[in-house]
C-alpha cells in the first residue's frame, strides 16, 4: 500500500493534524474541562489512526490507540489533568519522531514502553 504519493500524503496530512493537537493541549492546559477540546483532540487521534493502520505504521497506529483510549477516559472523566496533558504532549512528540522515521524510510521508534506507562 505504501506508494510515495500515499506515503507524502500521509505526512503532510499527520502534520497538521499534530499541529490541531498541540493547539488542543495548549487550550486544554488554560481550560482542562473544556468538553470540546477533549473531542477535538479525540477526532485528530482517530484520523491519526486511521491513517496510520491503512498505511500499515504499525507504531503509529499503537500509539493513537493508546491515545484514543486514554482520551476515551478523559471524557468520561469530563476534564484533563496535568499529569493527562503531561503524557498527551510526550505522546505527541512520540508521533512526530515517529513521522520522522517514516519520512526516513526507518522503521518506525518502539513505542511500547511509552504505552505500558498509564494514564
Amino acid at each position: 500500500m505504501d506508494d510515495g504519493r500515499y506515503k507524502s500524503i500521509f505526512l503532510v496530512e499527520t502534520a497538521e493534524h499534530l499541529q490541531e493537537m498541540y493547539d488542543a493541549l495548549v487550550r486544554l492546559k488554560k481550560n482542562p474541562e473544556k468538553r470540546t477540546d477533549i473531542d477535538v483532540l479525540f477526532r485528530h487521534v482517530h484520523s491519526i489512526r486511521g491513517m496510520a493502520e491503512t498505511m500499515d505504521y504499525q507504531g503509529a497506529a499503537r500509539l493513537t490507540h493508546h491515545l484514543e483510549e486514554a482520551l476515551e477516559r478523559c471524557r468520561r472523566r469530563g476534564a484533563v489533568t496535568a499529569r493527562d496533558i503531561d503524557h498527551l504532549l510526550l505522546a505527541t512528540e512520540l508521533l512526530e519522531s515517529l513521522l520522522e522515521d517514516i519520512r526516513q524510510d526507518q522503521p518506525e521508534s518502539e513505542v511500547g514502553l511509552f504505552i505500558q506507562t498509564t494514564f
